[in-house]
């Protein structure tokens, strides 16, 4: 893997938010994520991506399983005016999702 590849993900995948270890949530299938950081080279098991502008420590076993790398695919994602929500997916299909939330699903 490398940095700035990005990857659209077959399944969702468990993932940290950096920021805040505790905070766990699923990266839904079919999302762009891009990898901000390669893995230790003390051989650690996570690598950073970034999905809709916040950066997550996930499992590089699970991106390599469950996510395809992708060529000249642009990661979109534009905050809503007074709102934690953007507009995030591939150009000519792009849906709201709403901000982080708790492990559910």
């Amino acid at each position: 893997m490398l940095v700035g590849a990005r990857f659209r993900l077959k399944r969702k995948i468990i993932a940290a938010i950096i920021s805040q270890k505790e905070e766990l949530q699923y990266i839904p299938q079919d999302e762009l994520v891009e990898v901000v950081r390669e893995p230790h080279p003390d051989a650690s098991k996570f690598v950073d991506v970034r999905w809709n502008g916040t950066d997550y420590a996930v499992f590089a076993t699970d991106l390599a399983d469950r996510g395809k790398k992708t060529q000249n695919q642009q990661i979109q994602c534009r905050p809503l005016a007074n709102s934690s929500r953007c507009v995030s997916g591939p150009p000519g299909l792009l849906r709201e999702v709403r901000g982080p939330s708790a492990l559910g699903g």
